[in-house]
């Protein structure tokens, strides 16, 4: 079949649903997703020398955004050690705690909003990819019937509304409020020295370690099993199918021949449209996982480098939004896999038989 021909077949996909989605999101570059499939199937795509320019886009414009708050609560760190030496010469105690929590009090302003950025970041990322994966799914879905079969396709169609499901209602509205009340329940924990919530962190870092790990370990072994059994249901179909049209008198082997050709187009075009959507994912999650990867290791630099002039409960509370970002940023990363294990391996074994 010529390229001609696959670029008929490819103008007969609706994709405006996805293409809609597209416009609306911040990538990396204006993409046409139909483009896009057409380019990966003729092997025009080179995503490694646009990937490292925005890389060191995203450097220097996160530093822009939020060098105020880093030299705000640098100078505030310096502020306190200044403040807490002036105290000493007074007999009075309280009065170096008075000026801790005056201190304290605007860095945790300072830290919280730099964490409502985080949050906004992460929940505007996940919102995107379930936009995504809602106007791909029905498109992948029609390509898998055309060159695998309606088992493979059905197995995609629950395992991609079961991602949807997972990322909605576990992701979204369960782990970020927990990263949220870690963030909260470590700030108000430095407040006195000695802590009063060392243990409830450690619980909510925890159970968002674990429920990560066992949501991923979840959706890969769904992805197996799925990808086991429907492929070869639906080879068993093909097959029986080939040979009786082996059968028609006098035309058998032409529409053998016809069929075969008939499915390794569709198997290219799955393919494309596999391919194209795991590059769309990069795209997408790029950005929001380079900016909250980047402002958790500033904030991590950052108590490292305040810890030795202050007051060590003010470089734990840095650290603290340190830890915050990058459980968004191992958030981002999981809803990622994801999608990228359940279209991956739909694309890559589904086509076996």
């Amino acid at each position: 079949m010529s390229g001609a021909d696959l670029e008929t077949l490819l103008d007969q996909l609706d994709v405006s649903g996805i293409d809609g989605m597209l416009d609306s999101a911040d990538t990396l570059w204006d993409v046409s997703f139909g483009e896009l499939v057409s380019d990966v199937i003729f092997g025009r795509v080179d995503l490694m020398e646009e990937l490292g320019n925005f890389c060191y886009r995203i450097l220097f414009a996160q530093w822009e955004a939020n060098k105020n708050y880093l030299v705000c609560i640098l100078l505030l760190a310096v502020a306190f050690s200044l403040l807490k030496n002036f105290a000493q010469v007074f007999e009075k105690s309280y009065i170096s705690n008075v000026c801790f929590l005056l201190i304290y009090a605007l860095l945790v302003v300072l830290l919280m909003k730099s964490m409502g950025i985080l949050d906004a970041i992460a929940e505007s990322a996940v919102g995107t990819v379930i936009d995504f994966m809602t106007a791909f799914i029905p498109v992948f879905a029609t390509t898998v019937v055309v060159s695998n079969g309606d088992a493979t396709a059905m197995a995609f169609y629950e395992l991609g509304y079961l991602i949807v499901y997972v990322i909605q209602w576990i992701l979204a509205n369960g782990i970020v409020p927990l990263v949220r009340m870690y963030v909260v329940m470590g700030l108000l924990d430095y407040i006195v020295e000695g802590g009063r919530f060392s243990k409830l962190t450690d619980l909510i870092e925890n159970l968002i370690s674990w429920a990560m790990k066992v949501i991923t370990s979840f959706v890969l072994g769904l992805n197996i099993i799925k990808n086991a059994i429907a492929p070869v249901t639906d080879s068993f179909a093909r097959q029986t199918l080939r040979k009786s049209l082996a059968f028609v008198p006098g035309i058998g082997s032409t529409l053998t021949a016809v069929s075969d050709l008939f499915l390794a187009a569709g198997g290219v075009i799955k393919n494309g449209v596999g391919a194209a959507a795991l590059i769309v994912l990069i795209l997408l999650m790029a950005s929001p996982m380079l900016k909250v990867g980047v402002m958790s290791m500033f904030y991590r630099i950052l108590a490292a480098f305040v810890e030795p002039i202050a007051d060590k409960r003010i470089s734990n509370a840095i650290l603290i939004v340190s830890k915050g970002g990058n459980m968004l940023f191992k958030l981002l990363t999981t809803c990622t896999i994801l999608v990228f294990i359940t279209v991956a391996m739909t694309t890559l074994l589904g086509g076996r038989g």
